[in-house]
């Protein structure tokens, strides 16, 4: 089941200790500055609920086979990761600024922003949602499939290197403000979508394509990146 501390906007939960997410979501819904462990069994969630400032500091340590979700508020993870289930942010900012890079195996980010310092590299499917946003300046790196159902998805100042495959269904495009997509040597970008423009951009937005980049739908759809923005295929469109 799903069991949530909420103690208020005046409360607090700190954990110096050793918190043990065995089986379901354990749900943080108050603020608090973390120092201690939080294990999360294999099928078992930790989640943040509601719109508070949490910030898992430089000696705590999120571990274990579960998975992350943020679906609210503002965190800051300083210290260890290595939560193996998959990352969801459905709402709310989350940062990574550990000082090292990140290997994730899944990466839901429907709503919301994922943000931070640290390089992070996912090594399997991603789902993307309208309006959610990658603003990290660690860098993001993608090797399965990436899917944008509908909507916008935005990158703002902040790289993405595609070298899996990323795929914009429905009306879905992508927006880089100043934000640079990289499709790399061997990637694919497939454009499904039947927005009129299917990327667009501002300030030093680019899209560089060393891949494959396929018009999947019929019709007539742009790549527009503003004045200051560029374009470069050393690939195959």
């Amino acid at each position: 089941g799903s069991h949530e501390v909420s103690l208020g906007a005046s409360g607090a939960f700190t954990n110096t200790g050793t918190v043990n997410v065995q089986a379901g979501t354990f749900s943080v819904g108050t603020a608090g500055a973390h120092t201690g462990i939080f294990n999360v069994s294999s099928g078992a969630t930790l989640a943040v609920s509601r719109s508070y400032a949490i910030t898992f500091g430089a000696t705590s340590s999120l571990a274990g086979a579960g998975s992350l979700s943020v679906q609210s508020g503002t965190v800051n993870v300083l210290g260890g990761y290595s939560l193996a289930g998959g990352l969801g942010v459905s709402g709310g900012t989350l940062s990574f600024n550990t000082g090292s890079a990140k290997t994730l195996s899944t990466l839901d980010l429907t709503a919301g922003t994922l943000t931070g310092s640290d390089a992070l590299t996912v090594l399997g499917a991603v789902t993307l949602g309208n309006s959610a946003t990658y603003s990290g300046t660690g860098g993001l790196t993608t090797q399965g499939t990436s899917t944008l159902a509908s909507g916008t998805f935005n990158l703002n100042g902040s790289t993405w290197n595609n070298a899996g495959t990323l795929v914009l269904n429905g009306n879905s495009a992508l927006n880089l403000t100043g934000g640079v997509l990289n499709n790399l040597s061997g990637a694919t970008l497939n454009l499904n979508s039947s927005a009129a423009t299917v990327v667009t951009g501002s300030g030093t937005a680019a899209l560089n394509n060393a891949g494959t980049i396929n018009q999947l739908t019929a019709g007539s759809h742009a790549v527009s990146l503003g004045a200051s923005g560029a374009f470069a295929n050393t690939g195959a469109v």
